[in-house]
């Protein structure tokens, strides 16, 4: 996006633009590690129904954690309410979801109703009655994980000119040790708050929950905040601004289907790739770009409206498809919108930010390519342990192509991924959208003779128009290949 360096804390605007054609008609589940708690018919009827005598279980079942697989990972409690038909004999035989407080509780407490006995409404009438059943979902641990040690995340140093602030939230599954792994970000407000954060998880530690006495994996949220400091004896106080702003109101050049009373909100805002040859050439450049989102919060339409270089506006058009918002909204119902953007390719600029250490790695091995380790000579290879997976390229779904996209990038004696470049792909947009992908994961630092060495890798990710891309075998990656979509 464009950038003002001549104001200290200016945000990054994106623009609303008209779109004349007319927008197509177009959650993933929280897994939770739950112990199965209490169930409380309710008393509840419904108005159509005659006042009734409480119903009293005659028969519960034993009911065990191992039941209810789907509840496997979780650290939430959750309750859902149930409309309930019960037989003259007392028995469950039909039960439905009036409402719960999460989707991923709710065939847990159909498939649990239907194992109860209960007596009949009244006692001598054989008519079947319903009636509102309660199903409370309880934290049942001995003990909750505790965290031992979380590193402060560093407060990226790209975005202090600019007064920028904002909170990463992440999901992870805490191990039986105590260490993490699974990392999922939730809602991120940069890409470098982003990074700073995984890294932060990363180095955490916990003691691990604790069920019937032995350590289980739960799924924790984390949420890290940044902000600036404020200088000590500072009588200023910076509150700070969050990196990109959305216009509160849409252009009145707008059609009326894209006039929003609310805007929408970055939920997840994505890295971009700088094209690697032009950035060993050392040539800066922008694009500018008009993109839609959908009432799902997903980019659906991007076109480069101009570009520096061709290969600037490619690289823009897949990092726009990797974020995520909330949707707008309009009478409090979610509708698409459009907008346009700048994003500027310039690794002193916030947005493609390239840290001096990653820029003399570059220079190093454009002497001297011996500096990089092949994978061939490394102890082990290196294991992922955050992957977000890119987003299918959705100018492609129309024609339901598929296709393999092959990575080449640089890992450093951190696990840090840089300078991803397409080596090959069977279309441009699957290599970019793997490029975008990956310069966002992590991984275990790469190990010559037990010690932290810089590598060149490969990753090859294969596309297809009706699932999420999935990695596959290539030359890299003969294990990678175990990883699957989020």
């Amino acid at each position: 996006m464009k950038t003002y360096n001549a104001k200290p804390f200016a945000r990054h605007r994106i623009k609303g633009v008209v779109m004349k054609k007319k927008a197509n008609s177009i959650m993933a589940c929280l897994r939770c590690a739950l112990w199965l708690g209490v169930f409380v018919p309710s008393q509840v009827v419904r108005a159509e129904d005659a006042p009734v005598s409480p119903m009293k279980f005659l028969e519960t079942p034993n009911l065990d954690l191992d039941d209810f697989p789907e509840l496997k990972f979780a650290t939430l409690p959750g309750k859902v309410v149930v409309l309930v038909t019960v037989d003259a004999a007392g028995n469950v035989i039909a039960a439905e979801v009036e409402k719960s407080s999460h989707p991923v509780f709710e065939q847990s407490a159909l498939n649990a109703v239907k194992r109860y006995r209960l007596s009949p409404a009244n006692e001598g009438d054989p008519a079947e009655r319903k009636a509102l059943m309660p199903i409370v979902f309880n934290k049942g641990f001995d003990e909750m994980a505790k965290n031992v040690k979380l590193i402060k995340p560093a407060y990226p140093k790209a975005l202090s000119k600019y007064g920028n602030v904002g909170t990463v939230k992440t999901s992870f599954v805490i191990r039986k040790d105590g260490t993490v792994k699974d990392i999922q970000v939730l809602s991120s407000a940069h890409p470098l708050l982003e990074a700073a954060a995984v890294s932060a998880i990363l180095k955490s530690l916990w003691e691990p929950a604790k069920l019937r006495g032995k350590p289980v994996e739960v799924r924790a949220v984390q949420p890290l905040s940044f902000s600036l400091e404020n200088p000590p004896g500072s009588l200023l106080a910076f509150e700070g601004v969050l990196p990109f702003k959305i216009p509160a109101k849409p252009s009145e050049k707008l059609q009326p289907a894209f006039q929003y009373d609310q805007p929408p909100v970055v939920k997840v805002a994505g890295a971009s790739v700088y094209p690697y040859e032009l950035l060993k050439q050392r040539v800066k450049g922008k694009a500018t770009i008009f993109f839609m989102i959908d009432p799902d919060g997903r980019v659906r339409q991007t076109e480069v409206v101009s570009a520096t270089h061709a290969d600037f506006g490619a690289a823009t058009q897949a990092m726009m498809q990797s974020w995520k918002f909330e949707p707008a909204m309009r009478q409090g119902q979610p509708i698409y919108s459009v907008f346009k953007m700048e994003h500027v390719f310039d690794e002193d600029e916030r947005d493609s930010w390239i840290d001096d250490d990653a820029l003399r790695l570059l220079r190093a091995s454009e002497k001297n390519p011996s500096l990089l380790v092949k994978l061939s000579d490394l102890d082990a290879l290196p294991v992922p342990l955050y992957k977000p997976m890119p987003a299918y390229p959705f100018n492609l779904k129309k024609e339901n192509k598929s296709g393999l996209a092959i990575i080449e990038f640089v890992l450093d004696e951190k696990g840090a991924v840089h300078f991803p470049r397409i080596v090959e792909a069977d279309q441009a947009e699957f290599g970019w959208a793997a490029a975008t992908a990956v310069v966002r994961w992590r991984f275990t630092p790469p190990l010559q003779k037990g010690k932290p060495v810089q590598a060149r890798l490969r990753l090859p990710m294969r596309f297809t128009a009706q699932d999420e891309p999935a990695p596959v075998p290539g030359q890299v990656e003969s294990q990678i290949t175990e990883m699957a979509p989020l």
